[in-house]
């Protein structure tokens, strides 16, 4: 490989960036927040009022112990829709993945800890620090997996049935000790996820596993994302099968992305030098590592992050109840209609007729990364654009 293959792609202001992001039409993109207010962010979440708290993660997986995540707390001081004051609600996090409101303050997942931040002196910056759980990525004696990096830990805190919040842990899990109910045992939460109430902070596993993603509907269904598919679904509880340990039951997960989990995938961005250089290299075998695809480089779901369930009234009614994904590694943001067949119990995740060879919004600025996506206040869909030249290894 020669070192002129890899020519670096050069970032673009916010302002400009948009010139290079395809909406599909009838659609139109509006700015909320751009540096320096948010920098690398990679979760978010809006409170009772408005505000918004954003999840910002300063390093790569790669850095041994960091403590440069931080929460930024951002106001839209003249009622214009863009966000224009930002005061820092906590930081010296270690790998922040996930952040959900709750009365007054925020759960974060910081692994090994999920933890309830809040302010109670009106200062703007966090002075309740509270561990809730802890063990996620951990084994049973306490120690770190060999495994462990952000894009495996907990993630997705999501409002759902039983007024609960619906997390996945992670491809990791972990061994889950509940620090408000200390006569509690440890939870096993490999390729599980979990929900707890947070009034009790009383805690369960749930059926999984997520490794980025969740989304839930109307209905209480919940959808699930892995890196390499973007539509999976529980079919039945797992506590079932736990409790019938004689009986033959089938995977509790299921994929439903028709009729292919892969792809295609219509990215409008250049495939990265890199990539392709890799590709070819593990294909020679010379480079450990999986050769996707038969060894095609892109137009596949490889880097598939979050997911959220179209819930507005503000969208026509033919998108509301649409799964929306973020593909990090294409540059799109992804669209599919959920379908129940009356053949399955599991639903069916279609490319919409209408979209047939393009996606919802794809840009051509490789470093269009949407790691988030959530209704928001008045209805629309906020994407969380990390926006960063590489966010894999």
């Amino acid at each position: 490989v020669k070192a002129s293959e890899f020519v670096r792609i050069e970032p673009k202001s916010a302002r400009e960036e948009r010139k290079h992001l395809y909406i599909k039409p009838g659609f139109r993109f509006e700015l909320v927040a751009a540096e320096p207010l948010v920098e690398d962010p990679v979760a978010m979440c809006f409170d009772e009022s408005g505000a918004l708290y954003v999840a910002e993660l300063h390093h790569h997986q790669e850095i041994p112990d960091p403590k440069l995540s931080r929460i930024k707390l951002l106001r839209d001081s003249d009622g214009d829709g863009e966000y224009d004051k930002a005061e820092i609600f906590a930081d010296k996090l270690v790998w922040i993945t996930a952040i959900a409101p709750w009365d007054g303050g925020v759960f974060i997942g910081v692994s090994p800890d999920l933890m309830f931040l809040k302010d109670n002196d009106g200062d703007g910056k966090a002075d309740l620090k509270n561990v809730v759980f802890s063990g996620f990525d951990e084994t049973p004696d306490g120690k770190r997996m060999a495994s462990y990096h952000h894009e495996r830990s907990l993630n997705n805190f999501n409002w759902g049935p039983g007024n609960r919040f619906f997390c996945a842990a992670g491809l990791n899990g972990g061994y889950v000790r509940n620090l408000a109910h200390p006569n509690e045992e440890a939870m096993d939460l490999r390729k599980l996820d979990f929900s707890f109430d947070p009034r009790t902070l009383l805690f369960r596993p749930e059926t999984g596993s997520a490794q980025h993603g969740m989304a839930i509907d109307d209905w209480g269904n919940r959808f699930q994302t892995r890196n390499s598919d973007p539509a999976l679904f529980p079919v039945f509880d797992h506590r079932y099968r736990l409790g019938n340990p004689g009986a033959l039951f089938p995977p509790a997960m299921a994929s439903i992305a028709r009729p292919n989990p892969k792809g295609p995938v219509y990215r409008r961005s250049r495939t990265e030098p890199w990539r392709e250089a890799r590709t070819r290299l593990r294909a020679a075998g010379l480079e450990r590592g999986p050769v996707e695809q038969g060894g095609t480089v892109s137009g596949y779901f490889t880097g598939t992050a979050d997911c959220a369930i179209c819930r507005s009234e503000l969208f026509p009614g033919e998108y509301r109840g649409s799964l929306f994904v973020g593909e990090v590694s294409e540059n799109v943001v992804h669209r599919r209609v959920i379908e129940y067949p009356r053949d399955r119990v599991e639903p069916s995740a279609l490319r919409p007729e209408s979209e047939p060879d393009f996606e919802f919004i794809a840009s051509s600025d490789n470093w269009f990364r949407p790691v988030q996506i959530i209704n928001g206040p008045g209805g629309a869909l906020y994407i969380c654009d990390m926006y960063r030249e590489v966010v894999e290894a």
